[in-house]
């Protein structure tokens, strides 16, 4: 049983190099061609992050700052007679994890050799 399945494993991975080297002979790769390709890639990279810690940003402030009484649109749980959670604090709190999964999503490791 366990024989059959490593050579199952083994014709799947000969299978997937075979893959990889009739694509490499098909694409003709250049050192201009991966250079823009990484040029790309980086440049979206720091996008998205700054994309995320804009998000953030504009999060903590729209919970920190006082809001006018005219776009609170409810207070869900009141701490004092004048303060307390509002609609707004929660909308903020889910832009703010929009924020953290645009940050945090690109240091996590997919298992790609370009870093």
């Amino acid at each position: 049983m366990q024989k059959e399945t490593k050579l199952k494993q083994q014709d799947k991975k000969t299978k997937e190099i075979e893959d990889f080297i009739f694509f490499l002979e098909e694409n003709k790769f250049d050192s201009g061609n991966v250079r823009n390709f990484m040029k790309r890639f980086r440049l979206a990279r720091l996008l998205r992050m700054i994309t995320g810690l804009l998000l953030i940003t504009a999060g903590i402030l729209v919970i920190v700052l006082p809001m006018p009484g005219s776009v609170e649109i409810a207070t869900l749980f009141y701490f004092t007679p004048e303060d307390g959670i509002a609609v707004s604090d929660i909308i903020a709190l889910g832009v703010m994890l929009l924020g953290i999964i645009l940050v945090v999503k690109d240091n996590i490791y997919y298992g790609s050799i370009i870093k």
